[in-house]
């Protein structure tokens, strides 16, 4: 795995955290 592939699974991976933390929120409020 190269550093593109290590920082595009990186960027994936924090806004999908992003995004399940703003459900979660919204959800819970």
């Amino acid at each position: 795995m190269d550093a593109v592939e290590f920082s595009l699974i990186g960027m994936a991976g924090v806004s999908f955290i992003a995004f399940v933390i703003v459900a979660s929120s919204l959800l819970m409020g």
